[in-house]
């Protein structure tokens, strides 16, 4: 919810329970002695210090009477106020200290104390990590940091106004243990307008509503979120005995998923960083021997168009052809020879050029083919390398470069349709995101791996 939000809807509640009309808070508050006030006073005399009277007496008795009112009148207003302030602080604090989970595919967990001020925030996996990068979340209210997570989750791409399938799982529990009811439907109720007033078409679920996991996770006395966080954990060779399932808290489960995706990640940077390098090598070879083969290709086809022509046109054009593919056999021996993958791309997009030129100056439909299957050939090769380098910088990137990368892109997004229902969304498709979470996030998981492509 905005401040302003916050302030527009706190200032209804201070209306409704302390109405700025005079008389209807004056019979609220029954003040008979003001009605008193009103009725003819006995005229007696108050005595001064000399001995004599003031000589106004009646004036000096309603003065009191109406200061008495008065005081009263105060009195209620404040009371009044105090219990509109009371009651909208009572409605949306949490009655203990907490967590709440904010799950997408960046999964963050909230800490919180009595009062609904943020106490911490961890990322439970990269993505998370990602998204609280340059935040401070620890000393603001939970309304503040929900408004800032999503906030960031646009800003970085997580949801976007161009896509139909944005959703956000939250749940929050106690920190002694069983769900904080109040607070996940609170947060439910800010995200869901966060949504609304983005113009993004999206979904706020609290929990998971799948009747298979639901069967399953019964077995074991536990929920189906639990359950599926269990079997994903699981799923990723972690060992967890069946006794344990309804013990566990959901955040380690978080964490241990976490860990265990960092394991597996090291191990696979690793194998990609041997099969880069090896690649490289190879690569620099293949292209340079391909290169050789075409060159040749090449060679025989001049020839065997011009061998017999005594044109001097023709002449002039063998002459030339035989510079150009002099100039290719100096780029495939730099290639071979080249030390790292900056240095060949250079060689492989001059080369490229080259030919390029060469198809761009002929006339000749067999040659121009030839040309243009050079040309795909070597690009071809090139691209292999190229997709598997990018796969490992993602892989290795930290939260401040795929941060960077993330605002490039989808910083500027802007919102979608003003007439939209909103509101009618999250009605209709709050039970399908329920019912297929997980499916959900494993779909938006591989779209996530090509959110940085160019």
């Amino acid at each position: 919810m905005k401040k302003s939000d916050i302030e527009r809807q706190l200032k209804k509640d201070l209306d409704d329970s302390a109405p700025s009309d005079f008389d209807a808070l004056r019979k609220k508050c029954a003040i008979s002695d003001f009605e008193a006030a009103k009725e003819p006073v006995p005229e007696f005399a108050l005595a001064t210090a000399d001995g004599g009277s003031t000589g106004g007496g009646r004036k000096t008795v309603r003065a009191v009477a109406w200061l008495t009112a008065s005081v009263l009148f105060l009195s209620c207003v404040l009371i009044a106020l105090i219990l509109g302030l009371s009651n909208r602080t009572e409605r949306i604090r949490p009655l203990s200290d907490g967590y709440f989970l904010f799950d997408i595919n960046p999964s963050v967990e909230v800490s919180y104390d009595k009062k609904g001020r943020v106490k911490s925030a961890r990322g439970l996996n990269e993505d998370g990590e990602v998204l609280l990068y340059g935040t401070e979340l620890a000393g603001k209210n939970y309304e503040e940091a929900a408004e800032i997570l999503f906030d960031r989750c646009v800003k970085l791409g997580y949801f976007s106004a161009s896509r139909e399938n944005n959703a956000v799982l939250v749940s929050a529990s106690l920190s002694e243990g069983g769900k904080d009811e109040k607070m996940t439907l609170e947060m439910k109720k800010l995200l869901s307008e966060e949504f609304s007033s983005n113009k993004i078409r999206g979904v706020v679920i609290t929990g998971v509503d799948n009747p298979d996991l639901e069967r399953e996770a019964a077995k074991y006395g536990i929920d189906a979120q639990k359950y599926a966080l269990i079997q994903t954990y699981l799923a990723l060779g972690g060992k967890l005995a069946e006794e344990e399932y309804k013990n566990i808290p959901v955040r380690d489960l978080y964490s241990f998923i976490s860990e265990k995706q960092e394991e597996l990640k090291e191990e696979e940077i690793v194998e990609l960083e041997t099969q880069t390098s090896e690649m490289e090598e190879e690569l620099f070879e293949a292209l340079a021997e391909s290169v050789g083969e075409m060159i040749e290709e090449l060679e025989d086809c001049i020839e065997r168009l011009y061998e017999d022509s005594e044109n001097e046109d023709d002449e002039k054009k063998q002459e030339r052809y035989e510079k150009q593919i002099e100039e290719l056999e100096s780029y495939a021996d730099e290639i071979e020879d080249a030390k790292n993958k900056g240095e060949c791309q250079k060689l492989v997009n001059k080369l490229l050029k080259a030919i390029s030129d060469m198809k761009a100056g002929e006339t000749d439909e067999l040659l121009i083919g030839l040309l243009g299957d050079v040309y795909a050939r070597i690009e071809g090769l090139y691209q292999i390398l190229e997709e598997a380098l990018k796969e490992l910088k993602l892989l290795t990137a930290s939260a401040d470069e795929k941060n960077s990368a993330r605002l490039d892109k989808f910083g500027n997004s802007g919102g979608g349709d003003e007439d939209f229902d909103y509101e009618k969304w999250q009605e209709e498709k709050e039970e399908e995101f329920a019912a297929s979470w997980y499916d959900f996030k494993r779909a938006w998981n591989e779209e996530r791996e090509h959110d940085l492509d160019d």
